[in-house]
């Protein structure tokens, strides 16, 4: 029997795909638990429309891995007229950053803390696996 799963289900497949079970599995066990359905047109009709919305965010992905490349985030600390640093760019304002500028849906490496000046890459991670850089350029003011 042909069913639409609802949720991952271990050794079966993944919430959202078409999978074929048999027919005690699916009536004893999926359909009660509410785990999936039949796999009927509204239910292929569905699947259709999530492929299509995941391939549009995929391909948004990969757009914003090009545009990141090219983008430099700056940002300003205080220094001292000796050169001493105070304070750092954390996580916190590279995201802040990354979301004024229209990015969602991304992760960065945990507890970043830029603490000299200059620049600096940071990894930008996108659901599906996909990754891109961008720059990070830490300038003084006193």
């Amino acid at each position: 029997m042909k069913v639409f799963l609802l949720q991952d289900i271990k050794g079966v497949g993944r919430k959202n795909e078409i999978k074929n079970v048999s027919d005690g599995y699916a009536r004893n066990f999926l359909f009660p638990k509410k785990l999936a359905k039949v796999a009927d047109n509204s239910a292929r009709a569905v699947k259709e429309k999530i492929d299509v919305d995941a391939k549009k965010r995929t391909a948004q992905y990969m757009e914003w891995v090009k545009k990141l490349k090219t983008e430099k985030f700056i940002f300003e600390i205080k220094v001292s007229k000796e050169g001493g640093v105070f304070g750092s760019v954390t996580t916190k304002d590279l995201t802040e950053a990354l979301e004024k500028k229209g990015y969602m849906d991304f992760t960065l490496e945990k507890n970043i803390h830029i603490k000299e000046l200059g620049v600096s890459k940071v990894e930008v991670g996108f659901p599906r696996g996909i990754k891109g850089q961008t720059q990070v350029e830490v300038t003084g003011t006193e």
